[in-house]
């Protein structure tokens, strides 16, 4: 029986491999589909939803020069001054203060493999795993650092594990907890150290994985997903950044205010201005400014548009390249069923029933689904945009694709025996 399989993939092999890639790719196309349209969705709904009851503004310090960049994040009385600034708008109970940064985690001996690197999907230049000065084979690992503030504002939930206790992140001790994306799983456990280096060298805790596909938006990216990222916590208080080296503490009071304002659509812009410049005069900090409307709220309506425009097209040429995929599929059949045809017509005369010759050829078939399905499931689950509903309408049509596959191969194989017998 083994036999018979083996010495059809000798002769028969290269053509059932052209059938389940052509499958795999019809299957890949629609998961892309639903994921597109599913993801998208999601992210209007969640993002574009939640931004009905708020105004968003942009935080940017004016100390962009090199020169002028330099001088505040060495002296420490300039840092002070920016820390407080931060500290003050944080605890404004109008002003939720949204501070993301993405940046990556340098120096870590990973252990898991290169798409988790930080230029990695990008158009950043990769450099992979390189030594350190150490020796050490190490990885730049993709991180996103964020406030609480941030993270509750966006929805973000850990799923295994705990969530961070905010109050006690102290970067002074060395050692920050964090949550790992979902995709770091495979790799790491609740508990392990994350050694690496962010301004400094630090140790990170893992305390938690955080939702398969957690995405915020980020910098006109309305689904900036999160499931290869190490979230690392800012501290609640910058407390003059006590405990810390002056430039250390510069650069991370820098990340920490260029930052988003979610402010209630009762307060007036006027009204947002008085407050962030009476926070800058208390404090000492007044080499800001302020912007309105992040781009990915226009984006994501232009998105939402562009889906419902064109989801009839999409749909329709989806259904084109199903139908030429099955032409093809019929195509290879009937060239596999003549290549077979010889072994049929001596089980017919051997006097095999038609249900036992249909039998031995299902196996044939059954081997091509099933190196279709394991592939598209290998492929999905390591395409960024993972998701689990969409593999399922995949595997459904695959599904599909094979019975009818099957009925098609049965016919000529019936066929075939048909007229085995005649020519007796």
């Amino acid at each position: 029986m083994m036999r018979e399989v083996l010495y059809d993939l000798r002769r028969n092999g290269p053509i059932s491999a052209l059938k389940a890639l052509i499958m795999l790719l019809v299957c890949l196309s629609v998961y892309n589909l639903q994921s597109f349209s599913h993801n998208t969705d999601l992210a209007i709904e969640q993002n574009l939803t939640q931004q009905l009851d708020y105004n968003i503004f942009t935080v940017v310090d004016m100390l962009a020069e090199p020169q002028l960049f330099s001088e505040a994040t060495n002296s420490r009385h300039r840092v002070a001054e920016i820390a407080e600034f931060y500290d003050q708008l944080n605890a404004d109970s109008t002003l939720e203060m949204l501070s993301v940064f993405n940046q990556a985690l340098l120096k870590v001996q990973f252990r898991g493999d290169e798409t988790f690197e930080h230029a990695y999907g990008t158009d950043l230049s990769s450099s992979g795993y390189y030594e350190d000065e150490d020796g050490r084979r190490v990885l730049d690992v993709k991180s996103v650092q964020m406030n609480e503030q941030a993270y509750n504002f966006y929805g973000l939930r850990a799923q295994d594990g705990k969530e961070i206790r905010w109050e006690d992140v102290d970067y002074a001790s060395g050692t920050v907890p964090v949550l790992l994306g979902n995709d770091f799983k495979p790799y790491y456990a609740i508990g392990d150290t994350i050694e690496g280096w962010m301004y400094e060298k630090l140790k990170f805790q893992v305390v938690g994985f955080l939702e398969q596909n957690s995405s915020i938006p980020y910098q006109g990216e309305p689904n900036f997903y999160l499931d290869r990222h190490v979230l690392i916590p800012y501290p609640p208080r910058l407390n003059e950044c006590s405990g810390l080296e002056t430039k250390f503490c510069g650069i991370l009071t820098f990340a920490m205010i260029n930052s988003d304002i979610a402010v209630p659509k009762s307060i007036t812009s006027d009204e947002v201005f008085r407050r962030l410049n009476v926070i800058g005069e208390r404090s000492g900090f007044t080499d800001f400014t302020l912007t309105n409307t992040p781009i990915f709220l226009v984006q994501l309506g232009f998105m939402r548009q562009l889906i419902e425009d064109n989801r009839g097209l999409l749909i329709g040429l989806e259904l084109v390249i199903a139908a030429a995929a099955c032409v093809v599929l019929y195509v290879l059949n009937r060239f596999l069923s003549a290549r077979r045809a010889a072994k049929t017509r001596v089980w017919a005369m051997l006097g095999a029933e038609d249900a036992r010759v249909v039998a031995r050829h299902r196996r044939f078939w059954l081997l091509e689904y099933a190196c279709a399905f394991v592939l598209l499931v290998f492929v999905a689950r390591n395409l960024p945009n993972r998701d689990d509903l969409a593999l399922m309408a995949a595997g459904a049509l695959l599904a599909g694709i094979a019975i009818v596959d099957a009925t098609i191969q049965r016919g000529m194989v019936l066929r075939v025996l048909r007229s085995a017998r005649e020519a007796k």
